[in-house]
């Protein structure tokens, strides 16, 4: 969290470089706010600063918005603390290509797209919306590509953006995460409701909200993560869990739909009943 708040300074402009940013962090010159508090959600790390483009998901039932930054694809990224200039160039690729683009094909589609009936598609096709969006993500580009081919952009401004849709297995989530906080957010409006409307994480603590007890949060300290690891890292290494995608898990899908996803669910570490290991 702590890097991808120095790259939000150097993506804004308000840092020239690492040593600058940390300074303008550290004397509290940077106002900070989560993203709950503003209908707002951000993967791990989860900074969202003002020049960052953003999804909006409406829920139509109820009346309200959400909203999530845009997934930056693999590799080195912001969202996991990466901030060198290989970072800052996507951002500002997102900002300045990738973001047009999507906001023009999304222009020519009158009613946007009915994300409750793409992800209703997805979760048989083995999504579960946190750690697999394969299929989603595939399904979000057929419905965009038609849009994208008839823009009047330019042709390597297009290209890049199909290319970049085309590899980015997980850009759904950050939409399927605004998805899910525009309805538990609309479930807060019950006064009288016990339900939890809200778990996130921050690295440091645990919260909760519960619908009936409006803005309140209860905290707990956060856990860390049992799970595989890539070829030289360990448990010792593991990061406490942290990010605003628990949004998934609140709304009834993620962990909770594992089953949905057996691709993945030894990729996560799930086990079975009898196995030894706790059972999804």
């Amino acid at each position: 969290m702590k890097g991808a708040c120095v790259g939000a300074c150097l993506f804004e402009g308000w840092a020239k470089d690492e040593a600058q940013a940390l300074a303008i962090l550290e004397q509290g010159e940077v106002n900070f706010i989560p993203c709950h508090h503003v209908n707002a959600v951000g993967p791990m790390g989860g900074i969202t600063s003002a020049s960052m483009p953003m999804l909006v998901v409406e829920n139509v039932t109820d009346g309200n918005r959400a909203y999530c930054n845009l997934n930056e694809g693999i590799g080195k990224v912001m969202r996991f603390g990466a901030y060198g200039e290989d970072v800052l160039t996507r951002h500002r690729w997102m900002r300045d290509v990738l973001m047009p683009v999507l906001s023009a094909a999304l222009g020519r589609m009158e009613r946007g797209i009915d994300l409750t009936a793409m992800m209703a598609q997805g979760i048989t096709m083995g999504d579960e919306f946190h750690q697999r969006n394969i299929a989603s993500s595939a399904l979000l580009m057929r419905a965009l590509a038609p849009q994208i081919a008839r823009l009047d952009h330019d042709k390597q401004h297009i290209a890049e953006v199909m290319d970049f849709l085309s590899v980015t297995d997980q850009f759904f989530l950050n939409l399927a995460m605004a998805y899910c906080k525009a309805a538990m957010d609309a479930g807060a409006m019950i006064r009288a409701g016990s339900i939890v409307t809200a778990m996130t994480r921050n690295g440091n603590m645990f919260g909760i909200r519960v619908s009936g007890l409006g803005e309140r949060w209860f905290t707990a300290p956060v856990n860390t993560p049992q799970g595989l690891f890539f070829t030289g890292f360990s448990q010792e290494q593991a990061n406490p869990d942290m990010g605003d995608s628990a949004i998934t898990e609140t709304f009834g899908i993620g962990g909770a739909a594992m089953i949905a996803a057996p691709g993945v669910t030894r990729f996560v570490g799930a086990g079975w009943h009898g196995s030894g290991q706790s059972g999804i």
